[in-house]
């Protein structure tokens, strides 16, 4: 009985080692290892029962292609004469998202919270229909791809 549970303990310990297609089944409580060595002993395709789940480490596997939260960085510059605040939107697969409530202070730097997957492109904008429209532009960084590296959106008011 005692190799039993050494084996079983064995299997569990190394079920998700290495990246192996190793599954389990909640509806009949079974667990499939691919591939297991035990004692010099090499076994495949081990199906084990399991009759009690004592304990686990969970673990999280990031899903190519759904979207996470990610920031846009937001530098607002320049002249206050005609304005103070400035709002500021992004574009990512057609969904708009703007800046804080009141928009972004001229002098300030923030960003934007966007849902978006790695690889997804962005457009930053000031919307047309703000007056801050009329006084600032975009001179920098208004669009890009998210992933590791990403350049600061500048907003500058004159």
């Amino acid at each position: 009985m005692k190799w039993k549970i050494a084996v079983l303990t064995a299997m569990l310990a190394l079920a998700s080692a290495g990246g192996r297609a190793d599954t389990y089944d909640p509806a009949t409580n079974r667990l499939t290892v691919t591939t297991i060595t035990v004692g010099g002993y090499t076994f495949s395709n081990v199906v084990v029962t399991v009759g009690q789940l004592i304990s686990f480490d969970p673990v999280v596997v990031p899903v190519s292609g759904v979207p996470s939260p990610n920031a846009i960085a937001v530098s607002v510059t320049g002249s206050t004469a005609h304005l103070t605040n400035v709002q500021v939107c992004a574009s990512v697969s057609a969904n708009d998202t703007c800046g804080p409530a009141g928009g972004f202070a001229v002098g300030e730097t923030g960003s934007i919270s966007v849902m978006a997957s790695s690889g997804d492109s962005y457009g930053v904008y000031v919307p047309t229909n703000q007056p801050a429209a009329s006084y600032c532009s975009i001179t920098s960084g208004g669009s890009g791809i998210f992933g590791s590296t990403m350049s600061t959106a500048v907003v500058t008011c004159w």
